[in-house]
């Protein structure tokens, strides 16, 4: 299921944070907010950044149409 590194680098986070969260009795609302701060991380990841999500065009043709000024030929008579 989490085949990326950085998933598992999450999953490690969370858990080691949270098992100092529930460890540690004054620093345990720093620890949460590490935990909820990776969890985050982790459901942005997995819903934005997963592969082929990012479509990468490597033909820039079709964008001098858009992005160029055209060469108007003014008519005199």
């Amino acid at each position: 299921m989490f085949d990326d590194l950085s998933h598992q680098i999450q999953l490690t986070i969370i858990l080691i944070s949270t098992l100092f969260a529930c460890s540690t009795s004054s620093y345990w609302i720093h620890w949460s907010t590490v935990a909820g701060i990776a969890l985050t991380t982790l459901i942005i990841d997995m819903m934005f950044f997963q592969e082929g999500t990012f479509i990468y065009d490597p033909d820039y043709n079709h964008w001098e149409d858009l992005c160029e000024e055209k060469d108007f030929q003014i008519k005199t008579d």
